[in-house]
């Protein structure tokens, strides 16, 4: 499965990008709405994984930009965050602080769903 890993703080990118790898993923690193969606232009992932708050955007965003990919939303906020990414239609979810084993899986789960 490839993974493309939208997320602005380069150390929990690269711990992500690490791990999926490490369970036989590939992935990329993009740090704004606009390099994610132009990643996904040149190599569609299977799944996107996207934190909530970017520099030039949020993860409601990329949705409305790639309709066509699901989009896992990650965030360390509050309820009305929550309320908003499944206002947005987002694939699925992920509370930050995450265990790398529930975000594998819940990658996992969502690529396995929209294939």
């Amino acid at each position: 499965m490839h993974v493309l890993i939208i997320d602005d703080d380069p150390h929990i990118a690269e711990n992500v990008k690490e791990m999926l790898e490490l369970e036989g993923h590939t992935a990329r690193v993009a740090t704004t709405v606009e390099d994610g969606v132009r990643l996904v232009q040149e190599t569609p992932p299977d799944v996107v994984l996207c934190d909530w708050r970017l520099p030039d955007g949020t993860g409601a965003d990329v949705i409305g930009q790639l309709p066509d990919v699901p989009v896992i939303l990650t965030t360390g906020t509050d309820v009305y965050t929550i309320e908003q990414i499944y206002l947005n239609q987002a694939a699925g979810y992920i509370m930050k602080p995450f265990r790398m084993a529930e975000l594998v899986d819940v990658v996992t789960q969502v690529a396995a769903a929209h294939l």
